[in-house]
């Protein structure tokens, strides 16, 4: 494992996560998020917020830096798309079956989450390009 490309890495996810996030939240989930405020907690847990970005960029990039095989960009595409399938897929539907609440924030969740991951995986699929 290359440490300085690790870290690159880790923190390029970490801002791709946090930017896609706030993009969905402020711009396209603002009138959503305002109508699910009684299923939250009156006073939310904030700092716990980067606190997950950066532990799921963690490891994000370990499983990566594991499963690669110096294909390039594509790598990372399908590497983001799979991570996005197992891990968005399942919480943002999950969060549909457990609160009242519409199909439409569940999908919009989704479609955050596969936007995050694919993002995330071409960029440090970009950072751990193949030696050329």
């Amino acid at each position: 494992m290359n440490i300085k490309r690790f870290i690159i890495s880790v923190i390029a996810v970490f801002f791709i996560f946090g930017a896609v996030d706030f993009v969905f939240d402020f711009f396209i989930l603002g009138h959503i998020n305002e109508s699910l405020n009684n299923l939250w907690r009156i006073k939310p847990i904030r700092w716990l917020e980067p606190v997950l970005y950066m532990y799921s960029a963690l490891l994000f990039v370990w499983i990566f830096t594991f499963m690669r095989k110096d294909k390039g960009i594509g790598e990372g595409t399908r590497y983001g798309i799979f991570m996005g399938l197992l891990v968005s897929g399942m919480l943002s539907f999950k969060q549909y079956m457990l609160y009242p609440i519409s199909f439409i924030p569940a999908a919009v969740w989704f479609i955050e989450g596969m936007i995050q991951y694919l993002l995330a995986g071409i960029a440090t699929a970009m950072i751990y390009r193949p030696k050329s």
